[in-house]
């Protein structure tokens, strides 16, 4: 055998198992969130890294199409095909926007989680650039995760207080008091549900809190002759520390083999506790998951879920609370990938619009406004009559 005959059989060997191994992750990566994530501390983790392992999985299958490697291409193409249904749902193709004639109803909504209006953050404003954008945009209705998490009602917050007046004005019927999610509501609403509580899925709450922590709560909205069932969702977060965030930081950062050995303390932070906390919070979402499932399944007609899900799309808690009659919005109007955390390097689509009835998503925008670790979601919907 000549010498150029081996290494073109030694490359060929190993364009195979580059592709096989490529496969095998893109595959399990997709279809992970099939799986209660309490069989495995990797399947959370998996399902999440799907926009990332996507992309490396199509520059593998360009460099073996430019080598000219056939068996190998079309096993990397075969598993990216067969993945499809998962990878529509964080990387959207619609290069055709939808169109509203002036005659169309119209529903639109924001879900944005503000971090407590930046309360913690110590970077307090004048002015709060989270409800500033939401009154510029003056949707239908806002959906807020995390608007007031203290004892201390969000409108007293010194930063919101010098919008109230435009906040009466533009919207009369919304939340008050200490609630996670609230409502905001150009139109007349009715709270619906009583049952979507924390201390129904975990203990350790202390009974004065309670009452208010909701990870979802169910509004009926009426506009004009129009029902709109409105379900604002936050489910359980991961709880990192600021070491685990220090750590993940460190290790999305490494450069070369030095850092990578100095790494790996954090490596072990990483399997130790982190992973860890994933599965523990993953395993939290599902249970809320098929709490919420219940709810949409005795909701009729039009229904918009909408907020922080602190999970991707395709995970075990997106899938169980999409089911098989809910659409999401920005699958259906969005184009190309998009996260909606901005900080800490957790660069991931958490923040999620489904809906179901009667209407159709005509829009669907990642806005990077405000000033949260989140940012907003703004949703257009026509109502067919």
């Amino acid at each position: 055998m000549s010498r150029t005959r081996h290494i073109r059989n030694t490359l060929s060997v190993i364009g195979h198992i580059i592709a096989g191994i490529s496969a095998l992750v893109v595959m399990a990566s997709a279809f992970a969130g099939y799986v209660n994530p309490r069989h495995s501390e990797f399947l959370p983790v998996a399902s999440l890294a799907l926009p990332y392992v996507t992309a490396v999985a199509l520059l593998i299958l360009l460099l073996l199409a430019l080598a000219r490697m056939k068996w190998p291409t079309i096993i990397v193409a075969a598993a990216l095909i067969l993945s499809w249904g998962s990878i529509r749902l964080v990387c959207p193709v619609n290069f055709f926007s939808h169109s509203l004639s002036d005659s169309d109803s119209t529903f639109t909504i924001i879900s944005f989680n503000v971090r407590n209006f930046g309360i913690y953050d110590g970077m307090q404003k004048e002015i709060n650039p989270n409800l500033r954008y939401v009154l510029d945009v003056y949707p239908d209705v806002v959906i807020l995760q995390e608007a007031s998490l203290t004892k201390y009602h969000y409108e007293t917050i010194n930063s919101v207080k010098p919008l109230l007046e435009e906040l009466d004005q533009k919207y009369p019927y919304r939340s008050h008091g200490w609630h996670d999610v609230i409502i905001l509501s150009r139109h007349p609403y009715k709270f619906v549900s009583d049952e979507l509580k924390w201390r129904d899925i975990e203990h350790g709450y202390d009974s004065e809190s309670d009452h208010r922590r909701y990870f979802g709560k169910v509004f009926d909205v009426f506009k004009g002759s129009d029902t709109i069932r409105v379900i604002g969702v936050h489910l359980q977060s991961i709880g990192l520390s600021e070491d685990d965030k220090e750590a993940y930081v460190d290790m999305t950062h490494v450069k070369n083999m030095k850092e990578l050995n100095d790494n790996k303390p954090n490596l072990r932070l990483f399997k130790n506790s982190i992973l860890r906390k994933i599965r523990t919070a993953a395993m939290l979402r599902a249970l809320q998951a098929r709490k919420l499932r219940e709810v949409i399944d005795r909701s009729h007609g039009n229904v918009v879920l909408c907020g922080d899900f602190n999970d991707g799309p395709g995970s075990y808690s997106y899938r169980t609370i999409r089911g098989d009659d809910m659409r999401d919005a920005f699958v259906d109007c969005g184009l190309g990938p998009v996260t909606t955390y901005n900080e800490h390097r957790i660069f991931f689509k958490i923040d999620h619009v489904l809906y179901k009835g009667n209407i159709q998503a005509v829009s669907s925008v990642r806005e990077k406004a405000g000033d949260s670790d989140h940012y907003p979601q703004l949703v257009t919907f026509r109502i067919d009559k």
